[in-house]
């Protein structure tokens, strides 16, 4: 069916719609070395394919693309093939550097440990980070769908715990009491922002709720954050202002809202 009526975020706060929430950018400083060297690469690889994503992804096996690509080029199909797999090589590094990083564990664990009366849930991209955080459950696509089923019914009972999900739980179920939320993963998926920020600020009388997300500077993390926050207010802080936030201690306010084109809150 067509979309009926659009109804921004900043329009169901207003009207009590949603829970009163914040959310906190909290910007982490890491050895950057690594990733540099993985994006020179990345660039390199993805320069022969004149910066066209979809031209590097068509050539990745053999077929009319790479073939025509192979002729343009002058060398064989082979090469071209070869070069389309170093790209996504690269690309994956990069992406693990930021999505795995085990200064974000770190930090994800700080949070959660100051956190011991809350019911949160966290969100990451892969199980290894799953299985690294304190305090919870974890649920993910490795355990079981009957033990999945028995997590969630355990966790919407729960009256403070931690669901520590990768790549699951983000658009739909319904957890009553959920008051925190921590993205150690954050994406540039405006929708998959918004869903995440749903399991935790669904309506609730007298509910207040903290969302942390975490955000590696220097990285192409940074751009994710800004393609998916569009329209909306956070508070960016320091790593070393966290213990401040977490101590209920009032910092500097730093809010940032971007002014690009409104984004659709959904449930």
């Amino acid at each position: 069916a067509p979309v009926c009526i659009e109804v921004p975020l900043a329009e169901c706060l207003a009207n009590k719609w949603v829970s009163d929430y914040i959310e906190y950018k909290v910007m982490i400083n890491v050895d950057l070395t690594q990733y540099r060297a993985y994006t020179e690469k990345f660039m390199h690889y993805f320069s022969q394919f004149n910066f066209d994503f979809k031209l590097a992804q068509s050539c990745l096996k053999k077929g009319r693309i790479a073939k025509a690509y192979a002729v343009k080029l002058g060398i064989s199909e082979s090469e071209v093939i070869g070069k389309a797999v170093q790209f996504q090589r690269y690309m994956a590094l990069r992406t693990s550097f930021i999505t795995e990083h085990p200064k974000k564990v770190e930090i994800a664990n700080r949070i959660i440990e100051a956190r011991p009366e809350s019911k949160g849930i966290s969100f990451s991209a892969k199980k290894s980070v799953v299985e690294s955080l304190v305090n919870g459950t974890p649920y993910h696509s490795g355990i079981s769908k009957k033990k999945r089923e028995a997590i969630v019914q355990w966790f919407c009972d729960l009256k403070k715990g931690f669901l520590h999900t990768a790549k699951a739980v983000d658009v739909g179920a319904d957890f009553p009491g959920v008051n925190l939320g921590i993205i150690v993963c954050n994406f540039s998926s405006e929708i998959q922002k918004k869903q995440r920020l749903g399991r935790a600020i669904r309506l609730e009388e007298g509910k207040s709720v903290e969302i942390f997300t975490l955000v590696l500077r220097g990285t192409t993390e940074e751009t994710w954050f800004k393609k998916s926050s569009v329209n909306t207010t956070y508070v960016q802080i320091e790593e070393s202002d966290l213990d401040m936030v977490l101590d209920g201690k009032p910092i500097p306010e730093k809010q940032e809202s971007s002014d690009d084109n409104p984004i659709l809150f959904v449930l």
